[in-house]
């Protein structure tokens, strides 16, 4: 049986990452994807969301603030940047020239003076790359990071 032309691109569009991916296979199963997501998550005692459905009103500022403040009361902080088109958390903590690793356990976060970030921005060769995503390939960066 030949693959739907639909798993057939997302097949290739993997190949360069799949073969060395801790996620290998999983990604054909959405079941255990959450799985994985949840299980992480729940590592996390404490989880702030700061959103909007308005751009430029202060979201970043108010996340690294924040983060700050938190990390200054001797928590643990990391902040997940999910503007994924015009991300800003590694601009205003000053590690934008960081980049994020690869390991076995997933993608390692950049740290900041404490705070572990990890953002779009970190893994584009330049601050002008475009990211041009919609909805679905956002959520997979999105899970990834997590």
């Amino acid at each position: 049986m030949n693959p739907s032309p639909s798993n057939k691109n997302r097949n290739d569009s993997c190949d360069g990452v799949c073969s060395s991916c801790a996620e290998k296979g999983k990604c054909d199963d959405p079941k255990a994807q959450q799985n994985e997501v949840d299980d992480r998550l729940s590592r996390i005692r404490y989880k702030i969301a700061i959103a909007s459905g308005k751009g430029g009103v202060g979201k970043s500022t108010v996340t690294v603030n924040l983060a700050a403040a938190l990390r200054s009361l001797g928590y643990k902080v990391g902040i997940l940047d999910g503007d994924i088109t015009g991300p800003d958390i590694p601009k205003l903590l000053g590690i934008e020239d960081q980049k994020l690793v690869a390991s076995p356990s997933g993608l390692e976060p950049a740290d900041a003076d404490g705070i572990k970030a990890i953002s779009m921005a970190l893994l584009l060769k330049s601050r002008d790359s475009p990211v041009v995503w919609r909805g679905p390939m956002k959520m997979a960066a999105l899970k990834q990071f997590i």
